[in-house]
């Protein structure tokens, strides 16, 4: 099982967002990205790497999940395609 989550960083030039992934039985972080931005494909790119470092045996069937990512512009959500996050 996998938790997921954002965190806002001040540098001296200006704000980063960093999303991580984490792995709640060995509680290390499997997935993360970091950018100038809060948009979607960065949860995104955190997953996939995720995805990438932890990859399930071929029988396991990867249900890929409808992301929810709140901001204060609103909702966006994201519907990964297999191709995007599991090759």
């Amino acid at each position: 099982m996998w938790a997921a989550d954002m965190k806002q960083i001040r540098t001296g030039e200006g704000w980063l967002y960093l999303a991580a992934v984490q792995d709640l039985f060995s509680r290390r972080i499997v997935g993360r990205a970091i950018a100038e931005h809060m948009r979607a494909e960065l949860v995104v790119d955190a997953l996939t790497m995720a995805l990438a470092a932890r990859r399930p045996p071929n029988r396991t069937k990867i249900d890929t999940p409808l992301w929810v990512l709140l901001s204060p512009q609103g909702a966006v959500r994201r519907r990964l395609r297999e191709e995007e996050c599991c090759h």
